[in-house]
């Protein structure tokens, strides 16, 4: 029997943030604490954060706002896990794939430290092969009993229990949160001296910098200078492809934020534009759903310039110590002219073996090296090994 919970949920996973049905409740318990500490890790570009699924654990889980489910994708993980299966969800995301349908689980209980949420949902079997290296996904369970607060210097995050309504440093802006657990704050994007003001999605599972919607890019009355065909992401349904432009800035309140390397996706589910995690990370922020506010406070060390393949390669999501795969070679650049393609393995870089790599340096090395670098890529197909030699160039100006 198809319970009007089931659609609800499925609907919701289903059409993202254009879906305005209520996630059902569930309840949280600080345990007596006002803040609960926990260190994270970086996994491919993505905070991680230990925990502990129905007292089993702990997990290594991507923290996003984009996620209002609990994901699992490994079924033999999830099978460990005591999880109570419900029914099926039809399951959304970004990427140009079919809609998948994923085994829905309710009633789970989530720990960090003494943060106990209980009576979350979860999907099982889905989005494993763009989050490899890590155990899922968790999001709205958290966000939606707690300020959230990403103090990236200090290499924590932490829960602040709303009952403590705890005052943040830094520039306050106002936080929409959809009953989908989706949130969004109002911003300024500027392309080719033209600006338009929209609501940009807060996702901080997103490793992509800026992402437009076709229906935004319409509303600008001046086009980008330089136009790039990518693969600009990928998602729970795989491989999104789109347009790589640069915007002039991204405005967020107090701050403005200059050049900016921006997707838009030829399949966008339901919003105007969002804003990653490489825009978010130079700050540290507070992501607080309760009391409907974003607080961003600029970081001490001053962040890099925003970084666009030189190469043209495009990676499938990996991990450390691997060979990588090719998903995209942009057509005209340094890469497609030494004659790699898309299912290319990349086994090293200079001699030097990828699996010595983090994934930050297998991106600096074959990804973004410096205009004018020249290197030397060892790659196989079809079971043929060669080496081509390229020059690193500015394909984004």
């Amino acid at each position: 029997m198809i319970t009007p919970l089931r659609l609800a949920i499925a609907a919701l996973l289903c059409a993202g943030a254009a879906v305005r049905a209520q996630l059902p409740p569930s309840t949280a318990s600080f345990g007596g604490a006002a803040t609960v500490s926990i260190p994270f890790r970086t996994i491919h570009g993505l905070v991680v954060i230990p925990v502990t699924i129905n007292g089993h654990g702990p997990l290594h889980l991507i923290l996003d706002t984009g996620a209002p489910v609990i994901v699992i994708p490994d079924t033999a993980v999830a099978s460990k896990l005591g999880l109570q299966i419900v029914g099926n969800a039809r399951v959304g995301g970004a990427g140009d794939g079919e809609v998948q349908t994923a085994p829905l689980a309710a009633g789970i209980t989530a720990s960090v430290g003494s943060l106990t949420v209980s009576g979350a949902f979860g999907i099982i079997g889905v989005a494993g092969d763009v989050i490899p290296g890590v155990d899922g996904v968790i999001g709205g369970a958290l966000f939606r009993h707690a300020a959230v607060e990403f103090d990236l210097d200090a290499g924590v995050i932490r829960f602040h229990d709303p009952a403590a309504q705890t005052t943040f440093s830094g520039d306050v802006m106002p936080l929409r949160v959809e009953p989908s657990l989706h949130s969004f704050v109002p911003g300024t994007i500027v392309v080719n001296a033209d600006t338009v003001k929209i609501d940009l999605h807060v996702d901080t599972g997103a490793r992509q910098t800026l992402s437009l919607a076709q229906s935004t890019m319409a509303r600008f009355s001046a086009k980008p200078t330089t136009t790039i065909p990518t693969v600009v992401g990928f998602g729970s349904r795989g491989a999104a492809r789109g347009d790589a432009i640069r915007a002039d800035a991204l405005h967020l309140g107090a701050s403005a934020i200059a050049n900016i390397p921006t997707y838009v996706p030829n399949n966008e589910p339901g919003e105007q534009g969002r804003i990653g995690l490489r825009v978010l990370e130079r700050f540290n922020f507070v992501v607080d759903y309760p009391g409907k506010r974003l607080v961003l406070r600029p970081r001490t060390k001053p962040p890099e310039a925003f970084r666009f393949t030189t190469t043209g390669i495009v990676f499938q999501p990996g991990r450390d110590s691997v060979h990588r795969r090719v998903a995209f070679v942009i057509a005209g650049s340094p890469a497609e002219r030494a004659g790699i393609a898309a299912g290319d393995s990349v086994f090293a870089v200079g001699g030097v073996a990828l699996t010595t790599l983090t994934e930050d340096g297998v991106s600096r090395a074959v990804v973004t090296p410096r205009a004018g670098d020249t290197i030397t890529l060892t790659t196989t197909r079809a079971g043929k090994r060669e080496d081509r030699t390229l020059v690193a160039r500015t394909i984004l100006p």
